[in-house]
């Protein structure tokens, strides 16, 4: 193997990968990257390696500087919404996710995993707006309309609840106004 080839070095690395030796992997796919004319291009692989081995922040930091760069990479988006999702990152991917919009505002998938945080943390609102955003920019993505149905539903449940618990208060403040007559 050339040692100054980083084809090589991704070609072994990716080879490593799939046997599941994913420190080895990780240390070909370094190799690369210090070759690379773009560094930036071993970065997904790099992070792949980290995911796998539990090591979440690591590959957020090497997927934010990516997306930074390429922010429409659909792959990259679902692989740092993953690991912000294995964090419990929820808030950090809402921002993360608003700022790459500002870079790339028409990537349907960026609004889709917007919509998705915003839904974790109960923001169903917000959630519905990113979800229509990504219907708006691809109206044949199913998940995402599928999603946002489900969202809605959410939302809507809420408003009857809290709609409930308000007839509920107010229906025992006028017995207790009549009573104290």
């Amino acid at each position: 193997m050339e040692p100054s080839n980083p084809d090589l070095h991704i070609a072994k690395g990716s080879i490593l990968s799939k046997k599941r030796k994913h420190q080895e992997a990780l240390q070909h796919f370094h190799k690369a990257q210090n070759l690379l004319e773009n560094p930036i291009d071993a970065y997904p692989f790099i992070a792949f390696e980290y995911q796998c081995l539990g090591r979440f922040q690591d590959a957020i930091n090497y997927l934010e500087n990516f997306l930074n760069n390429e922010p429409d990479d659909d792959i990259a988006i679902f692989n740092i919404a993953y690991c912000f999702e294995r964090l419990d990152a929820y808030n950090d991917a809402i921002d993360f996710f608003k700022q790459l919009i500002e870079k790339s505002p028409y990537c349907e998938i960026t609004w889709y995993q917007l919509g998705l945080f915003y839904n974790k943390i109960k923001d169903y609102k917000q959630a519905i707006i990113a979800l229509d955003y990504a219907i708006l920019i691809d109206e044949t993505l199913q998940q995402v309309t599928t999603k946002r149905l489900a969202v809605y539903h959410n939302y809507e449940e809420i408003k009857k609840q809290l709609t409930h618990t308000y007839l509920l208060l107010h229906s025992k403040m006028l017995l207790a106004t009549h009573t104290l007559k």
